[in-house]
């Protein structure tokens, strides 16, 4: 039905929970990847919509944390709000094995210009990985050097090539080992090691 423009009253933004609530709806369980943009509706959302979004798709990520959807929702929503301890959460309550979540947590932090909590939670993961990534040794390594702790990054190489006789580990070793100027002693013990692997892998041959 037409009406005259001055007689046709105009159309009602929507009620911000509701758009709110629909469009978290939309997003968590959308399967086909055309969910919205929230950007596009901030507007509308204004703050009560946005909350009732950040509501919702929290809600979801309790319920499972595994949901890989909530999750990435989750920590969008919290990187556009400038919430790092919000996105830090996220990461630590999903620790590996390896370390990459700690040293995800602690590149957040150093964007933020917190380094010492960078700098504990990376220690923290090589004490609790059970298989260290390399990424992980390599930041604690750079980050040691950076402060001028070449004693510390000598004995994160040392204990590393005990636990992995690696080729890498062992470079690794004789550098830092060598800016310390403790390479000579150090090299024989190094050795000593190989060669007991050596023996060991030989009894080991049927």
């Amino acid at each position: 039905m037409n009406c005259w423009p001055l007689t046709c009253a105009p159309a009602r933004p929507p009620d911000p929970v509701s758009l709110g609530d629909y469009l978290a709806g939309l997003l968590l369980y959308d399967d086909y990847g055309f969910g919205p943009d929230l950007e596009d509706y901030a507007e509308l959302l204004g703050d009560r919509g946005t909350a009732t979004v950040r509501e919702r798709v929290a809600a979801a990520y309790a319920e499972d944390p595994k949901d890989w959807r909530a999750k990435v929702l989750l920590e969008s929503i919290a990187r556009a709000e400038g919430d790092v301890d919000a996105v830090i959460a996220i990461y630590a309550a999903d620790l590996d094995d390896r370390g990459l979540s700690y040293v995800r947590i602690a590149r957040e932090l150093d964007q933020a210009h917190r380094a010492d909590e960078a700098l504990g939670w990376v220690e923290r993961g090589l004490r609790e990985a059970a298989h260290p990534d390399h990424q992980l040794i390599e930041y604690l390594a750079s980050r040691y050097a950076a402060e001028g702790q070449g004693d510390a990054v000598f004995g994160l190489r040392r204990d590393r090539f005990r636990a992995e006789r690696t080729l890498a580990n062992y470079q690794a070793l004789r550098q830092a080992a060598t800016e310390a100027g403790t390479w000579s002693a150090e090299r024989d013990e190094a050795l000593a090691l190989l060669r007991q692997d050596a023996r060991d892998a030989r009894h080991r041959v049927p």
